[in-house]
């Protein structure tokens, strides 16, 4: 129930889907009493007699391991000291993962006393807050499959969940099975998955979990906590859980058979009512695309700047606002009102304050659909040039998408090397504006673009995600003739099961002469 308790907007089309769904279920089943307790507090018309609580399982490959599987280890990823880890992301949606209290408490020990920080999975590159105050050999980041991820928790002092919710928290229970001390937070699921196994500390208190790692380093109280932490994992069995929930299936179909339960009728109906809006909403959402590339073909063609206080141009904003307005449905996302505003501002700005600024991010969809192919023509204005896509690309996996069913709206081309490259067949010399869309960059990602040895520009987009569409325009004196202007991102995630690297997913690129210059 985290999204609810976080406050996702849960008008979204997928989380109203969601709530249809506990609605109208003819049964629920929960990994933990907690989240069963959140789900019922959400939605009181549930019959918390009918919540069927089955934990989440452990799987077999976390079980102890003999000492040259720990050795084999550390000189297979050349760690020689001892260290805590932590499991999955470090932050998570408005920080409830909380690890910058993990930073914060190693801070406080000596270095010549410090452990090591093994942070597995979660972002590839550790967060700012971390660099700001952790020596760059104080951490390391791996991704481990399971075989070494149970030997990671045999090696560690102690396995860190300094989460402030969890609807179970599965690393803790994985790292009582193989003998590994966890120190948790007494919050949500996490006092049922510890019990009286785990090392308690305050997650505001980096005080609190500084002293929770030497008592994992203590020798009485370690073996202890490691013995009760086995038994207590043990509570988490495949078998258990299986046998739980076939039980419960089968009891349900059976009072479904019998009549003794029923879905209620109006379910089908809501059913159809959200698939008739998400209709409707990529409908409009197309016809509001075509309304936003229209206003800035319009702007983009201007030969002259209003003051920021009178946004130009006024009547195209607000015809796109208002097609925006009238629609009541999720998929638009109010996001798109944003950015049309973003924009219309972004063009709005005199040339002496554009150009102090040398880079303008906003969100905005600008030219996504029409250029994401990274060929073909572009619409030519009055200028010198017009938007151009690129004669070739590097780094660049195949166009994608849209998958609406999870939230991508656009085509898009992965990034899948760190510096992708873009070559241009300039027609004459101009100062120009390369400009690029792109979206799902990790949290505290940063772009930098070149063009040789030289930056034009870095950008760090202040929200992540597929949901976060960014629009970037750079100012580029360009010569007639070839250029090549490079994207290089710091950051990448790996998918599981797919070991390519994938950086940023881009929605389109262009370069054009600027309006604002050349008359």
């Amino acid at each position: 129930m985290i999204p609810e308790i976080m406050g996702f907007d849960l008008d979204d089309l997928w989380w109203r889907q969601k709530r249809r769904a506990i609605q109208y279920a003819a049964g629920h089943i929960m990994v933990s009493q907690s989240s069963a307790n959140d789900m019922c507090a959400f939605h009181p018309e549930v019959d918390r007699d009918r919540v069927l609580v089955a934990y989440n399982s452990v799987s077999e490959v976390f079980r102890p391991c003999g000492q040259d599987e720990i050795e084999a280890f550390r000189s297979k990823h050349g760690i020689d000291r001892p260290f805590v880890m932590t499991v999955g992301e470090r932050f998570g949606w408005k920080g409830y993962k909380n690890g910058s209290v993990v930073f914060a408490a190693l801070t406080q020990i000596p270095e010549e006393q410090r452990p090591l920080l093994v942070c597995v999975g979660g972002q590839p590159q550790l967060e700012d807050v971390g660099k700001a105050v952790l020596n760059e050999e104080d951490v390391r980041i791996l991704q481990l499959d399971d075989d070494d991820l149970r030997a990671c928790y045999a090696a560690a002092m102690a396995y860190i969940c300094p989460s402030s919710l969890e609807g179970f928290g599965l690393p803790i229970a994985e790292a009582m099975s193989v003998g590994c001390p966890a120190l948790v937070c007494r919050n949500s699921s996490i006092p049922e998955v510890a019990g009286e196994a785990g090392i308690y500390f305050d997650p505001n208190d980096p005080a609190a979990l500084v002293a929770a790692i030497h008592s994992a380093s203590d020798s009485n109280v370690r073996a202890k906590i490691i013995e009760q932490g086995k038994l207590q994992a043990a509570r988490f069995s495949q078998a258990r859980t299986a046998a739980q929930i076939s039980e419960y299936l089968e009891a349900a179909v059976t009072d479904l058979k019998s009549g003794n339960i029923r879905v209620k009728s109006q379910a089908l109906e809501d059913a159809l009512k959200d698939a008739e809006a998400r209709r409707r909403a990529e409908y409009d959402a197309e016809r509001l695309s075509e309304a936003l590339s229209a206003m800035k073909r319009k702007v983009s063609a201007s030969s002259r700047i209003s003051p920021l206080s009178h946004p130009t141009p006024t009547e195209d904003l607000q015809s796109v606002a208002s097609l925006v307005a009238s629609q009541d449905n999720s998929l638009m996302i109010a996001l798109e009102r944003r950015l049309a505003a973003a924009y219309a501002q972004l063009r709005s700005q005199e040339n002496a304050e554009r150009y102090a600024e040398p880079v303008s991010i906003a969100q905005a969809p600008s030219f996504a659909e029409a250029s994401v192919a990274m060929a073909g023509g572009g619409s030519h204005g009055t200028q010198a040039f017009g938007p151009m896509p690129p004669v070739s690309t590097r780094g660049l996996n195949d166009i994608e998408g849209p998958y609406r069913d999870a939230g991508v709206k656009h085509r898009f081309r992965w990034q899948v090397e760190r510096v992708s490259k873009f070559s241009f067949d300039v027609p004459e010399s101009a100062q120009a504006i390369f400009e690029f869309d792109f979206c799902n960059v990790e949290p505290g990602q940063t772009l930098t673009v070149r063009r040789g040895g030289e930056v034009i520009g870095s950008v760090s987009p202040p929200e992540a995600g597929w949901e976060n569409e960014w629009h970037v325009a750079l100012p580029i004196k360009v010569d007639e003739g070839p250029v090549e202007i490079a994207i290089e991102a710091q950051q990448h995630a790996v998918f599981e099961g797919d070991n390519t690297p994938r950086y940023i997913a881009l929605l389109g690129v262009s370069l054009r002469a600027d309006p604002f210059i050349v008359s």
